[in-house]
């Protein structure tokens, strides 16, 4: 099986998939974002913006997919008891924000070096500032991972985070506590969003 990520990476040359109608093949990547077992037989090529299905018809991704958030809520999954959700399935161009501390952009200073709440907001300011020359905010933001020095700083750096998301709609989120962070900080936070486009 190929996945949609694996394919995206083939950007100007040509995969090889099973011949069927271009909605079909759509479908298939929308519902599943899977594609199924290769073939020689026909060629399905992926541009930036659009792709060429086996029947010769040029297909406007952006158009076609665009973006899409669906929280995920089982019971048969332990429900959420933080500000975040189960899982979340989304479409759409992927930004993947590096681990964050809680480094000033202007002085390069760590803030608030034994205080977890001062440092969880730096990191939250610092990940808003880059989802927003992305293009996004913390709304598109569908998954988070935090990284503790000390798992009892956690009721604390939650305190903060939840005031940057809305329950209902929160990120998917893994907390873990770590042996050592850089710069020796209390936390660091990384996340992906997704956006509307191709992101080129």
């Amino acid at each position: 099986m190929i996945g949609f990520s694996e394919i995206t990476a083939f950007i100007g040359i040509t995969a090889f998939v099973p011949a069927c109608d271009s909605g079909a093949l759509l479908r298939n990547l929308l519902a599943a974002n899977l594609l199924p077992g290769t073939s020689r037989e026909t060629r399905f090529l992926f541009h930036p913006s659009n792709a060429i299905m086996p029947d010769g018809k040029t297909i406007k991704l952006q158009e076609r997919f665009g973006m899409t958030r669906k929280i995920i809520r089982t019971e048969a999954a332990p429900a959420p008891v933080g500000p975040y959700n189960q899982a979340v399935v989304a479409t759409g161009a992927f930004v993947f924000v590096a681990g964050q501390i809680a480094l000033d952009p202007k002085t390069n200073q760590i803030v608030g070096s034994d205080d977890v709440v001062a440092q969880t907001e730096q990191v939250m300011a610092n990940i808003q500032a880059i989802l927003q020359a992305a293009g996004a905010t913390f709304s598109d933001v569908v998954k988070t991972t935090v990284f503790l020095a000390d798992m009892n700083d956690f009721a604390a750096m939650n305190a903060v985070y939840a005031r940057y998301f809305d329950a209902a709609a929160a990120p998917a989120r893994a907390a873990v506590q770590v042996s050592r962070l850089p710069k020796d900080v209390l936390v660091e936070i990384e996340c992906i969003a997704i956006i509307e486009g191709n992101g080129a």
